[in-house]
């Protein structure tokens, strides 16, 4: 990136889900933590650690997060465009999307959350959204998350 594009700074995230183990490992470059949802609970922001952004020189190794996905869990990763709007503050924003979060359907739970984020303000960013749910059925070897995603 820096030899590319030496004035850039991007924000990314990395999430690999394994099912099989009910974990999902999360590295984050400056990106905003993504919201979980477990049964029967509204959703959370999910507690990763935060490292530079992806252009900022920094030698050091980059961090690797590691949280519970039980089955029936709706982990819900997004862009800043999602939450970020010039007139509230960002936390606003971020709890309204948590608040949003349930454990339905995932494609259904896209239509949720993007109905309740849905303003008038002016937001001239981009959106992007996934949402991950974990079989609520599963225990064993068919866990296959089932996935819906907006941009």
């Amino acid at each position: 990136m820096r030899h590319f594009e030496p004035d850039v700074l991007v924000t990314v995230q990395c999430a690999i889900v394994d099912a099989s183990l009910g974990l999902v490992r999360i590295s984050s470059a400056g990106h905003l933590p993504p919201v979980m949802a477990r049964t029967s609970e509204v959703g959370k922001v999910a507690a990763v650690i935060q490292d530079v952004l992806i252009g900022v020189p920094d030698e050091k190794p980059r961090h690797v997060s590691t949280i519970d996905f039980p089955p029936g869990a709706m982990l819900c990763l997004f862009t800043d465009g999602l939450v970020e709007r010039r007139d509230r503050p960002i936390d606003e924003g971020i709890a309204r999307l948590a608040a949003a979060v349930s454990t339905v359907d995932p494609e259904v739970g896209c239509a949720c959350v993007m109905a309740a984020m849905a303003d008038s303000s002016p937001h001239p960013d981009d959106v992007a959204l996934l949402m991950i749910r974990r079989d609520p059925a599963s225990g064993g070897d068919r866990d296959d998350p089932g996935i819906g995603g907006m941009a």
